[in-house]
């Protein structure tokens, strides 16, 4: 059930409000002043369920239906309560703690598309964070047509050859260093990991693996809903999945030949935690 319910710039509402809500809720106010936006908003989150618009690198990025089903506005900007800020914001917690957060800027893709269009506006998904109290899982942000991606033990490989490449030349790197004790350090090296297993920062996997991770200007994120499923990173990025210590000691090169030898030039990050939140459920919740 859903227990808070987050506004910002939106309709009556300006300054972000949280609404509280319990199994009974009653709402009472003045005309205009903000009653109807509670549940407006729910109903546009739901009716802009699976709806996208392309970027510059073809990703489908999720949007806005101002105009639907179960609810219309007119145009973009009426749904704006301060029209100087180009922004909606939404956040839904549940009686489990567990949040999703969404904030939808006003955009004209045609000029990041260096075309001329004379088409309205649109909203689109520039920032979305899921988590619970304890931590945030996932923070992506959109600034200038590329991604940043803040995670926190959700994300794995998609190739499980990158996995097995970089494993190998830890172990390796460990064995030629002889200012590293590996008595004391335990890979826990399996010859066939499952993909599924392949975590990056989870407790059960391996210790060289970062617990927080950020990559920075993504350019290819695939998502499902609101959820990021998966995104594509450099090989330079993969760095940031590895501890200092073995991140110093590791020979790149030698990675990035074995990967180039079994024709992978670029690294498929899942997003193995992901809560695929949908808009449509979520009055049913």
């Amino acid at each position: 059930m859903i227990s808070t319910i987050g506004i910002e710039n939106f309709k009556a509402f300006g300054k972000y409000t949280e609404i509280q809500l319990s199994n009974l809720t009653l709402v009472s106010g003045l005309n205009s002043s903000g009653k109807s936006t509670i549940y407006q908003s729910l109903l546009l989150l739901a009716q802009s369920e699976n709806k996208f618009c392309v970027d510059i690198y073809k990703n489908r990025i999720p949007t806005l239906e101002i105009n639907g089903e179960l609810i219309s506005f007119g145009t973009s900007e009426d749904i704006l309560n301060n029209k100087q800020k180009k922004y909606v914001k939404f956040k839904i917690v549940w009686d489990d703690n567990f949040f999703a957060e969404f904030k939808y800027e006003l955009t004209d893709l045609s000029k990041e598309n260096d075309q001329t269009s004379d088409s309205e506006n649109i909203f689109v998904l520039s920032e979305y964070k899921i988590g619970s109290k304890k931590q945030t899982d996932i923070h992506i942000i959109r600034e200038k047509g590329t991604w940043t991606i803040h995670a926190n033990g959700c994300l794995s490989f998609g190739e499980y050859e990158i996995e097995k490449s970089i494993s190998d030349q830890i172990l390796k790197s460990i064995i030629d260093d002889d200012t590293i004790d590996d008595s004391d350090i335990d890979l826990q090296l399996e010859e066939e990991t499952p993909e599924s297993e392949t975590y990056i920062g989870h407790e059960e996997f391996h210790e060289q693996y970062s617990s927080k991770v950020c990559f920075k200007e993504i350019e290819t994120v695939n998502f499902f809903n609101t959820s990021p499923l998966d995104f594509i990173i450099k090989f330079s990025d993969l760095k940031e999945c590895i501890t200092p210590l073995y991140r110093d000691i590791t020979d790149w090169n030698a990675i990035k030949s074995s990967l180039q030898k079994k024709k992978i030039d670029h690294s498929r990050i899942l997003n193995d935690e992901y809560r695929s939140f949908s808009p449509s459920k979520v009055l049913n919740r």
